[in-house]
């Protein structure tokens, strides 16, 4: 029943968010991309059994096992048969993923393995959320190439698998920046509120990447032009309506104390101490508070987050598993700057959500990131938009090659 109960239920209702994604996609890329995300939730969902099965093939996320028995222990507080598992949320942050999996546990039944199933659901729909988020930027080939790269990266495959936030957390960004990608173009209350409350939920699982989602709607505010058909008023308004929400709901104090919290202090403590008591730990005496310190920690964090595990940090069994993935996306830099280049000269103010938003949260997970694991799993929320740009790369080769006008590739499946 371990196994069964969680297979058979994200089984069952799976496929109902799965239709509802793909709903308004065009009929034959729609059949299309239905392949590939049900391909992908296989995939997804065949692994995280394998490793509910073989406990000791655990060896990529050692914090799954505490969110499985937190949430179990949650629900069954809720049940009234066991302890409430801490006395007081007053000052914490990041709690909501356990508030999801103790949801999960409570609606379904006590068992470890509807966390990493309902990740694999999380997983599959985001690759429809790339597929959506890269029409509404390019040409549908380009969605459609990204969705697959989304769909089989292994390392996406993985961490979609197993019982950690990281599959919620690139689902709840990327649908929240392709709703505002959308509400850019044409204004929507019930589509403003969907993304506030997609920004709100981003808040408790991982509260700082909501204020580099806000940065975001900040930057394009100052760079959208209406001959680009995005009114900047647009923009104010998605702003207004996300900050009514945060205070109608008597969020404001969090928010405004998670920034206050978010200095350079305590990012170059937080760096220290996932440094020092990691194996995978790299420039462990960096001190990212002085000029030069922060000045060499930058390259190097951005190195490794991008481009992690190096040649001189594959020792021990983990970074030679990721060897060949590695050495498959090292192959596609030149087709994600060939992609990056293109789109800054050709639709700057289409895309500059995403690229401010990457160029943001990458900088800081750079500053604070002081192992090689955590670079690995969370550059995932990047990684997720990245995708497109190698993909647009990839066309915009093969467009030189056979003479063909790179600028039908700006051509968007979705139209202001």
């Amino acid at each position: 029943m371990n196994i069964v109960v969680p297979i058979a239920t994200v089984v069952m209702i799976g496929p109902i968010f799965i239709a509802l994604l793909l709903f308004g996609i065009p009929s034959l890329a729609r059949r299309r991309l239905l392949g590939v995300v049900l391909l992908a939730f296989a995939i997804r969902l065949t692994l995280a059994t394998g490793l509910e099965a073989f406990p000791r093939a655990r060896i990529f996320h050692d914090d799954a096992n505490g969110y499985e028995r937190n949430s179990i222990a949650l629900s069954r507080y809720w049940e009234g048969t066991g302890p409430p598992i801490i006395r007081s949320w007053a000052g914490m942050y990041n709690y909501g993923y356990l508030y999801v999996g103790g949801a999960l546990c409570y609606l379904f039944g006590n068992y470890p393995l509807h966390l990493s199933a309902w990740n694999s659901l999380f997983g599959a729909l985001s690759v429809i959320i790339v597929y959506r988020l890269a029409a509404a930027l390019f040409h549908p080939a380009v969605a459609m190439r990204s969705a697959l790269l989304m769909a089989f990266m292994p390392s996406m495959i993985l961490w979609s698998a197993v019982a950690i936030k990281d599959p919620l957390m690139v689902l709840l960004v990327s649908s929240s920046l392709y709703l505002y990608i959308l509400l850019r173009r044409r204004w929507s209350l019930i589509q403003s509120l969907v993304f506030a409350g997609l920004v709100i939920a981003i808040f408790f699982i991982r509260f700082y990447v909501t204020y580099y989602i806000v940065m975001s709607i900040v930057a394009t505010v100052i760079m959208g032009r209406a001959r680009d058909g995005l009114n900047p008023g647009r923009n104010l308004l998605v702003l207004a309506a996300l900050l009514g929400v945060v205070a109608l709901s008597g969020l404001g104090r969090d928010f405004s104390e998670g920034l206050e919290g978010a200095h350079l202090d305590r990012a170059a403590s937080f760096r220290v101490g996932m440094a020092n008591t990691a194996n995978s730990g790299f420039a462990r005496d960096l001190d990212v508070n002085s000029p030069s310190g922060l000045a060499m920690a930058l390259p190097l964090g951005l190195a490794v987050l991008f481009f992690g595990p190096l040649p001189w940090q594959m020792k021990g069994t983990l970074p030679i598993l990721m060897l060949p993935e590695m050495l498959f996306w090292w192959s596609l830099t030149p087709s994600l700057f060939r992609g990056l280049r293109f789109a800054a000269r050709h639709a700057f103010a289409r895309v500059s959500p995403v690229l401010v938003f990457c160029a943001s949260l990458s900088i800081f997970y750079a500053i604070t990131l002081g192992n090689v694991g955590a670079a690995v799993r969370q550059r995932a929320q990047i990684f997720v938009f990245l995708f497109v740009f190698v993909a647009l790369g990839q066309y915009l080769k093969e467009c030189r090659r056979r003479g063909i006008d790179p600028s039908l590739l700006l051509r968007p499946q979705v139209r202001p």
